[in-house]
Parts: C-alpha cells; structure tokens; sequence
C-alpha cells in the first residue's frame, strides 16, 4: 500500500514533491480509511490544476520510476531534469517511495538518485509501520555509484548474497532489481508490489487505447480468458449504458494469420431481438470505462493502487463520482485498494465526496510546479463544508488558469 512518493528535479518539478496517503488528523469521512496497525490511509488522492501544469508530469514521474524498477525500462535517460535552467538540466534526478506490507506491519522506504545516465545513489530501509511514525529505521542497504555499499544486516547469508548482487551490478542498473530477481523475501517487497500491486493509465494518449492496439488487445484477451471477470465487466458496462446487454469476445486470425480478439457488444433491436454490433462502433466513454472497469475491478479485489491521468475524460460526472465512492465505500473497496487521479472535473472536489488531506493542487509558476493539498490550508474558515470547487474556482487555493476577462 502507497503511502508517499517523492520527486525531485522531474520535468517541471524542480523542488522536493510529495503526495502523502496518510491520513491527517481531521475527522471527516473516518470510515473511509484504511487502518494498518493503528495508522490510518487513504484510499483516494484527487489531483487537480491548470492545464500545462504539470497534473500529467507527476503521474508520469510514477510510471518512468515504477517500469525503471521492474525492469522494462533501461535506459536512465528517460529520467528528464528540468529543461528551463542550464544548472538543473545538468543535475540529479531523484525519486522515492514509501511503501507497507499489511502482512508484517513493515514500511519501506526505497529511493534512488539519477545523474546523466548513472545511478548515483540507491536506498532501501525499513522499520516497523505504526502509529508512532518516528521509529528507527533499519538500513537493508545504501549503495554510491555503485560501488559502495552499507547495510545493517546482520545475517551473514543475506549479507554475502547482497554483496554477491551488488559486485554483478554496474552503476547504469538498479540493486533492487537485481537482487528482487534473484527471489529475496527481504528485499523484494518494493519490487513485488510496482510488478503486481500498481497500475498506471494515461488517457491523454488515446491511441493506445484503440480497438486494435497491443494495450487494449492485452485487456480483450484477458476478459476472453477470465468469464467471471467478462461478467462482471458486462454488468458494469449494463448499468453505465442500459442499451449495452452484454459484451462477447471471440478468437480470430488476422491476414498475418496471428491470433487478435474481436469484442462485440449486444444490444436489442426495435423488436426486442439481440443484434450484435463491434465494441469499436461504441461511444468513446464506453470504450473508456471497458478498460478501466477491468483495472478497477482487478485493483479492489486485489488491494492494488491506480494511477490515471484524466479519469474524467469522456465520463459523464456521476460516473466519476461512482469511481470515487467504489474506493471510498468499505463495503466494496474491502481490500484496501488506492486510486490516485487528475481531474478538471469539479463535482468531485466536494466535501461530500473527499476528504481535504484527499484533495491535491499542481500549480506552475514561471515554468516549475509545486504540489500541495487542501490540508496544507490551516485557515480555520476552510471547513469540512465549505464548498471546495467554487473557491477553488475564485482562486482561493490557486492552481487555476489565468484567464483575461
């Protein structure tokens, strides 16, 4: 489970920039979160601001480090320092995280430091995840240009196998993921759970998601493979859009003889028969919510978090709200699953729907973007009532285009 992550130097953020999900100590919405030995988190975070603010670059700066760790990147490259300042653009890229395993109560916090195409510096530590919050960490290991290296462990078998996985590694890899490769319980968590455990969607590239893409074929087969979940994909789809009855998929070969899955809703005609018609003729919303109900339903049934960009893109807003509610409502999210967003949509930057510490501004001047929630507000007008959207949208929070009227 996330319980922050760290930027620095990223594209448009230049500055330290985190998201935090524990909770504060405000007491709206209590029965919302998540409760891990004592200590309360969120299951929502809420991004919002300007267009070209740098919404997009922050979820971006998660996918470039999660694929970076599990190993589908490998090229450093990618880390993009800020452009705009000839020091910063020729300086470290950094990136942390802070994650718990709800099974043993562990919080791990795993970082590391880009310069040019080179890991500077590489951490992982540990301590026991409570409410006291200033407990001492353990160093699992603290590698420097991937040369030295310090650890805490005692245990000489994991001591020898950290040094063996460290002398395999140059300074263009990453320690983790060599050694959560090898199978080792006691360095693998933070690698296991970007594999298994987070999803990220950008719908700001919609082309990724077309009918006949390697992306969207990737989630057709799995729907084609897995019926309960092509079931439940098909009710969710049924109460979104009562016209759609059902949804079918078949396995075909294309005219390069390789195998490609073909979706097809079913509606009823004029005369109350099913007639069948291909998912691609669907409205752009529907084809949106095919894919995201299969990341949904997998991310609540599995405690996993999802990051999206532009979740309200092409949802009508009572949907977005039934997105939130989903994470938000105990009874369905039992499993204590994450989703983190950006939105322009406002119907749900409401009180009634988020808690303050769940609502997050991006806000860019002269070219660098800052992060900060609704919490970090301390007036003591800003109630768990007020109506968040409409001083959000008087500029009472910042974040907001400047329009000349």
């Amino acid at each position: 489970m996330l319980l922050e992550f760290n930027i620095k130097n990223y594209k448009s953020f230049v500055e330290n920039s985190k998201i935090s999900m524990v909770a504060s100590s405000i007491k709206e919405h209590g029965s919302t979160l998540i409760e891990v030995n004592g200590t309360s988190v969120l299951p929502l975070c809420a991004i919002f601001g300007a267009n070209g603010s740098g919404k997009s670059n922050y979820i971006e700066s998660f996918d470039f480090f999660r694929n970076l760790v599990i190993g589908k990147y490998n090229d450093l490259m990618y880390s993009k320092p800020y452009i705009f300042d000839t020091i910063l653009v020729n300086s470290p890229t950094e990136f942390e995280i802070s994650v718990v395993d709800k099974n043993d109560n562990k919080e791990y916090r795993y970082g590391f430091v880009i310069y040019k195409d080179k890991i500077e510096e590489e951490w992982l530590f540990s301590k026991v995840f409570s409410k006291t919050r200033k407990l001492k960490e353990r160093c699992l290991f603290y590698r420097e240009n991937g040369e030295y290296i310090k650890t805490d462990i005692l245990n000489s078998k994991e001591k020898k196998e950290l040094e063996f996985v460290n002398s395999l590694s140059s300074n263009k890899e990453l320690l983790l993921t060599n050694i959560s490769k090898r199978g080792n319980v006691m360095f693998s968590f933070v690698y296991t759970y970007l594999l298994e455990k987070c999803y990220v969607m950008n719908y700001s590239n919609s082309s990724e998601w077309d009918i006949d893409s390697n992306k969207m074929q990737n989630v057709i087969k799995r729907l084609y493979l897995d019926k309960s979940l092509q079931e439940n994909v098909s009710n969710l789809l049924h109460n979104i859009d009562s016209s759609i009855v059902r949804i079918e998929i078949r396995k075909e070969l294309n005219k390069n003889f390789e195998e490609t899955y073909v979706i097809d809703s079913v509606h009823y005609d004029s005369e109350g028969n099913y007639i069948t018609v291909p998912f691609n003729l669907e409205s752009c919303g529907s084809k949106k919510m095919l894919i995201f109900s299969v990341f949904m339903i997998d991310s609540l049934s599995r405690g996993a978090i999802l990051f999206i960009d532009e979740l309200d893109s092409k949802l009508h807003p009572l949907i977005l709200r039934y997105i939130i509610n989903n994470y938000s409502n105990k009874s369905v999210n039992s499993t204590g699953a994450q989703l983190v967003f950006t939105s322009h949509n406002l119907i749900c930057l409401d009180s009634s729907d988020l808690r303050r510490d769940e609502i997050w501004f991006v806000e860019k001047i002269n070219q660098k973007s800052s992060i900060f929630s609704l919490y970090d507000f301390k007036e003591e007008n800003i109630r768990n009532d007020l109506s968040f959207g409409k001083n959000y949208l008087n500029g009472r929070f910042g974040a907001i285009p400047f329009i000349d009227e």
